[in-house]
């Protein structure tokens, strides 16, 4: 994963034209997460300021990977610094779950 920013908390390359983000990584954090067997867990994300949801959508759909695999998982999903807007979004869309 790459990011736009930088920050002093995490080792992760930054680019100023990161790749998208891969498809199928939700997919495959739940899957590794869930073969873990953990209970609970907490997601971090990358800024990705070159995307017009700032990877909210790939974020989220981890998270949904993560409860049709597991639903007792507790999931904590840290957005790092997305805006307010779509940290309001994001909160939307888990609503339901």
């Amino acid at each position: 994963m790459t990011r736009m920013g930088w920050c002093r908390f995490c080792a992760v390359k930054t680019s100023r034209a990161p790749p998208p983000p891969d498809p199928e990584e939700p997919k495959k954090v739940a899957e590794a997460i869930v073969a873990w067997g953990l209970d609970y867990v907490v997601l971090t994300s990358v800024d990705r300021d070159d995307m017009s949801d700032q990877g909210s959508n790939h974020f989220a759909e981890t998270v949904r990977q993560l409860k049709s695999r597991k639903p007792s998982m507790l999931v904590e999903a840290l957005g790092l610094s997305l805006s307010l807007s779509f940290l309001f979004f994001f909160f939307l869309k888990f609503r339901a779950l």
